[in-house]
């Protein structure tokens, strides 16, 4: 009887199952993650009665250094909420157990001030959800109520692929307060049981409905009706003709989930990975699995590479959370990728749906059916992969359909889980590079896959994947709208704050990306040594540039998410060596270390990832750069005028008055540092020659990029009689900017991004620094003092440049 088992039984079964189990154990270090006291009684709890599951669970508490359930107090830590029966079975209750558990409830209420934990523990043999109607679900599906018959085929053909779950202990303190000992056990079995159940949804994700159910749910749709009779009357079509149209654009659109695919992806990926990188870090992913089970999750990662897809699938699999859907575009959607791709999770959206209602329709009802069946949902808010390394602006398509979807009611509140995706070393960034001088994009197709041969043939360091803090949506638009009321809408449906709230949503969602971001060794030594004549540092001065910007980034943080792995400047160093980033050469008076010119300017890519770490200390370091002593009035004033600006860019996070805060901050570590001195209510640089003002000045120059651009727009603009033409300002800046590039830097191309000025000349219309009127841009009165503004914080041999090639 399991009434009876001990250490020794347990033993055997485990040795037994031991050639078929390779579990993996969530979170990896429960005794150092969860809030469980091993000096007070810990229970573990399990949705249903298993031989194995206790012999196993005996065997990984021995090995996490958890507190065992059998323990030497003659009492049996565990405790089941129901026993199978049957082969076509429901649960029944079990006598025993339910006795045990009012027994702890019992010590629990007459013992306050010992604490019982209760700690649900779930295990999943494979992650297969099973479809809907199939008779192969009974025998191979791992559902909650397998009967020891079902579990023999199930840990024959998944136990190698298995997962043990361990939830936060539950505190029976308050629940015990009121009621008697069999109200307070039935509550907590039921508290357990929806646990159990919601754990198991976001492991694993619902049942899986067969394309041709989903077809016929979606055609049968009111909005899909509406748009096919629209069709029928502006086309000339039948009735079948138009229906035929609809159907054909739901194939094209949605996924085909396929377990066998699924598995082949996890053991293909966990090799390529092993052969491109050297390891997946994964951050703030504990709290994701807490809220999984009750939210619909929206996945929002960054967007700089092909692998951003296979990584998140990859990664979530991994964490034990459910397979995203995840939006591709139909670009990728080629022989033989594109059906793969589909069956992973893939469904296909064209770039554009203008003009074409039908296929609107359809596609916001696939949509709204993954949120209704609470399947998780990714997409890239950025449209497509960054060119630059900086985040792109947003492409709302997508928010404005979740936010409809979600109007229009789901099962679950929506959630959206930013992601920053971090990289060593980005497969494609030569790519780039070549399409910023003006190449044409390369299609997508299996002569482009084939040349990956190549990219297995080195090392791309490491990648981060980190996790930002979560947005509910329902609080987001309560916030945003005034007296929102959560009334059911349909998809035509479109309040006058709608747009406005999508717009404001999104640049929330991309703020929140990069404060999740991961400081790469690849970016930090960007940081330093691209402003450098020759790429070229002395080992000791470079430690000592590195050391301070670690210490910025630590003493005064940017985020409460943002990850920074390195402790001292030496790892960074180390690994950006490891990677080939950097490279040494002996010399009788100390090292050397540099990049070399050829790697120079795609460094820059990796410097974008994370200058929006280093924006506002390098804005208030650039404060000093043509002036010996400024009071903080003073310094505000200039950095206040340019912050729009580089938060509309960056996508910074503060207002004015937490801006105000951060400078404050800064200014005392700067003094800490001694960098600048303050007395008398002024802050003073070091005289030019010191150390102390040599390492303020390089970091100065992190936004000197940026700003030189600003100068030459500002400057054109401020030339214009009365007006000039967009598109003529917008050409005469990208050859301003390239000319300088040439002349007095290495050609960056990313210096003179055609699409940086366009958005510049956006925010600068949206600021009201100049005025539309048609294709004419008219300056405005500030102008002049935002330009004057510009030109203060710029570095002499910058502004210098800048009136040359404008002839100024």
């Amino acid at each position: 009887m399991l009434e009876t088992i001990n250490m020794v039984s347990a033993r055997a079964v485990r040795w037994l199952l031991h050639p078929f189990i390779k579990m993996t154990v969530l979170p990896d270090s429960p005794a150092d993650k969860l809030t469980i006291n091993a000096n007070e009684s810990v229970v573990y709890v399990m949705r249903s009665r298993s031989y194995i599951h206790i012999a196993l669970l005996v065997h990984y508490c021995k090995k996490l250094n958890l507190p065992s359930p059998l323990q030497n107090d003659g009492k049996r830590h565990f405790v089941f909420l129901s026993k199978p029966f049957g082969f076509f079975n429901r649960n029944a209750k079990l006598p025993v157990h339910e006795e045990r558990l009012r027994a702890f409830i019992g010590e629990q209420k007459n013992h306050e001030n010992h604490r019982v934990q209760f700690i649900p523990v779930s295990f999943y043999w494979g992650r297969n959800p099973g479809r809907e109607n199939s008779v192969w679900r009974l025998l191979f599906s791992d559902k909650e109520t397998a009967t020891l018959f079902q579990r023999i085929f199930i840990i024959l053909l998944q136990g190698r692929n298995s997962f043990l779950n361990f939830g936060e202990p539950v505190d029976l303190t308050e629940i015990v307060k009121k009621g008697s000992v069999e109200a307070n056990a039935r509550k907590v079995a039921r508290v357990c049981r929806v646990y159990f159940h919601r754990q198991r949804i976001a492991a694993m994700g619902p049942e899986v409905s067969q394309r041709k159910v989903l077809l016929r749910s979606i055609l049968a749709s009111d909005a899909v009706k509406a748009a096919i009779k629209r069709e029928m009357s502006t086309k000339n079509l039948t009735f079948n003709e138009a229906k035929g149209q609809a159907r054909k654009h739901f194939y094209e659109v949605s996924a085909d989930y396929n377990y066998v695919t699924i598995r082949f992806f996890a053991h293909f990926l966990s090799w390529l990975w092993n052969r491109l990188y050297r390891g997946i870090e994964v951050h703030n992913q504990e709290k994701l699995r807490e809220v999984a089970g009750e939210h619909e999750l929206v996945f929002v990662p960054s967007h700089r590479s092909h692998m951003d897809y296979l990584l998140m699938s990859y990664v979530l699999y991994h964490e034990g959370l459910m397979i995203p859907h995840i939006a591709a575009g139909i670009n990728l959607n080629f022989w033989p990728v594109g059906r793969y791709l589909r069956q992973s999770g893939a469904f296909f959206m064209r770039r554009s749906f203008r003009g074409n209602k039908l296929y609107t329709a359809v596609f916001n009802e696939y949509l709204h059916s993954l949120f209704d069946k609470g399947y998780s949902v990714e997409y890239f808010v950025e449209g497509g992969r960054s060119r630059t390394g900086k985040l792109l602006q947003p492409k709302t398509g997508m928010l404005a359909m979740t936010l409809q979807s979600a109007l229009q009611g789901t099962r679950k509140p929506v959630l959206f889980v930013p992601v920053y995706i971090g990289y060593d070393n980005v497969v494609e960034v030569k790519s780039y590079y070549r399409e910023l001088l003006g190449d044409q994009k390369q299609k997508e197709s299996v002569g482009q896959l084939l040349g990956m041969r190549k990219a297995l043939k080195r090392s791309y360091g490491k990648v981060q994947v980190s996790f930002g803090k979560p947005l509910s949506l329902l609080q987001f638009v309560q916030q945003e709208v005034k007296d929102f009321e959560p009334v059911k809408m349909q998809f035509d449906e479109k309040p006058v704050w709608f747009t406005q709230l999508v717009s404001s949503l999104a640049k929330k969602i991309m703020g929140r990306i990069n404060q999740a971001a991961s400081a790469s060794s690849a970016g930090l030594i960007s940081m330093v040594l691209l402003d450098m004549p020759r790429y070229g540092m002395d080992k000791l001065e470079l430690q000592n540039q590195l050391g301070f910007y670690l210490k910025l980034l630590k003493k005064v943080p940017y985020s409460d998410h943002t990850i920074i792995n390195f402790d001292h400047a030496d790892s960074v160093i180390e690994q950006a060596k490891d990677v080939g980033a950097l490279q040494s050469a002996p010399h009788p008076l100390g090292e050397i270390l540099f990049l070399s010119p050829k790697d120079a300017v795609h460094m820059n890519y990796y410097r974008a990832n994370i200058l929006h770490l280093f924006c506002v200390p390098s804005l208030v370091a650039a404060c000093f750069v043509n002036k010996e002593q400024l009071t903080l009035d003073e310094i505000l004033n200039k950095i206040e005028k340019m912050y729009p600006f580089f938060q509309a860019d960056l996508f910074l996070p503060w207002d004015n008055q937490a801006l105000t805060n951060i400078i404050k901050a800064l200014l005392n570590e700067f003094i800490y540092n001694e960098l600048i001195t303050f007395k008398d209510a002024v802050y003073r640089c070091r005289p030019a020659a010191s150390f102390e003002s040599i390492r303020l000045h390089r970091l100065a120059k992190l936004v000197m990029p940026s700003l030189q651009k600003y100068a030459i727009t500002l400057s054109l603009l401020s030339r214009a009689e009365d007006s000039i033409e967009r598109k003529s300002l917008e050409k005469q800046s990208q050859n301003a900017a390239q000319r300088i590039s040439i002349l007095h830097a290495a050609n960056n191309p990313m210096d003179y991004d055609k699409e940086s000025f366009k958005q510049l000349i956006t925010w600068l219309k949206d600021f009201e620094f100049v005025k539309a009127q048609g294709t004419q841009l008219i300056p405005q009165e500030a102008l002049e003092s935002l330009k004057d503004n510009v030109f203060e914080l710029l570095t002499v041999d910058v502004a210098q440049s800048i009136h040359l090639v404008l002839r100024d």
